[in-house]
This record gives structure tokens, C-alpha cells and sequence, in this order.
């Protein structure tokens, strides 16, 4: 499955397995947050491992990351949209949006 690095990024923050320290990725693709930009194949960075205590959830199988933002992306109450706007109106699309409510990144 691929996906976006901004999404990427938003998955990590808010749905990946908890606690947090307990779960890993071994993977090469990049390191820290993932370029916002780029788009990630989820087979390129593989299943979240459980490298915590107790027993693990997942019999060693690891989790599948497609099948985890899947859920996450059917679960969340919004959409992530990927916009170009010419920049002369940058300013003016940023506050029509604001007026929405609409998070801005």
C-alpha cells in the first residue's frame, strides 16, 4: 500500500501501537519522521514489532502496517488532502480554510 509521509507521519503520532516504546520498525527507509513528500510503500517498511515486555500480542508475527492505517484511516473522523495552490493565493486559501476549522500543516 503506499502512502504519503505527511499521512505517514499523522499515523505515528496517533495511532501507532502503544506503549509507544514497546513496538519497532526494522527498516532503512528513512530515519526520524518520514519526508512529508515522499510517498512509502508499506511493504518497503515492513510490520511493527513488539520488542516490550510481557507477552506479545502478536505471537511474533508483527503487526501489519497497510492493515493498521487501514483501520486507522476507517476509524479517524477526517480526511488528509494534499492541495497545490498558486502561490499568489497561499494566504487567501489558508484563511477560507481556517474559516472552516480546517487544521492547516
Amino acid at each position: 500500500m503506499k502512502i504519503k509521509g505527511a499521512e505517514l507521519k499523522s499515523f505515528l503520532d496517533e495511532a501507532w501501537p502503544q506503549p509507544f516504546d514497546d513496538w519497532f520498525w526494522d527498516h532503512d527507509i528513512f530515519d526520524g519522521d518520514p519526508d512529508p513528500e515522499t510517498v512509502y510503500d508499506t511493504d518497503d517498511l515492513g510490520p511493527i514489532m513488539h520488542q516490550g515486555s510481557g507477552e506479545d500480542p502478536t505471537r511474533g508475527d508483527g503487526y501489519d502496517l497497510a492493515k493498521l492505517i487501514r483501520r486507522w484511516r476507517k476509524e479517524r473522523d477526517f480526511d488528509v488532502l494534499m492541495v497545490t495552490v498558486p502561490k499568489a493565493r497561499t494566504e487567501e486559501i489558508k484563511a477560507a480554510l481556517a474559516a472552516l476549522n480546517v487544521k492547516v500543516s
